[in-house]
């Protein structure tokens, strides 16, 4: 078991999660964010743009905005009934796990 700081936990959290540098750089770009991140929560689309923005601290809204539109990252349900940006290649990995819920009335 390793063990660290406090201090050191959440400086490797944050790097995790692309909120601070780490070692060997962060994702040049909206595909690289979603695929690191795997999903990002995006219901509210705001607060989704937002949440690539604090990642890609150099790109501006209409740069994250013609990524999406290019289908960089895809706006979908692919869990819990909530809508996230999921890279375009497990869009169908979400829709699977999804319908056969969705056709049981959600139970």
């Amino acid at each position: 078991m390793v063990e660290c700081t406090r201090r050191q936990a959440l400086a490797m959290r944050m790097a995790s999660l692309l909120l601070r540098e780490r070692p060997g750089g962060r994702p040049a770009d909206v595909a690289g964010v979603v695929t690191w991140m795997g999903a990002l929560q995006a219901q509210d689309l705001a607060s989704g743009l937002w949440s690539f923005g604090v990642r890609l601290p150099r790109f501006t809204l209409d740069e994250v905005t013609a990524a999406l539109e290019r289908r960089e990252a895809v706006r979908t349900w692919p869990m819990r009934g909530t809508v996230h940006f999921v890279p375009p290649r497990d869009v169908h990995r979400g829709e699977a796990a999804r319908v056969p819920r969705a056709e049981r009335g959600g139970r």
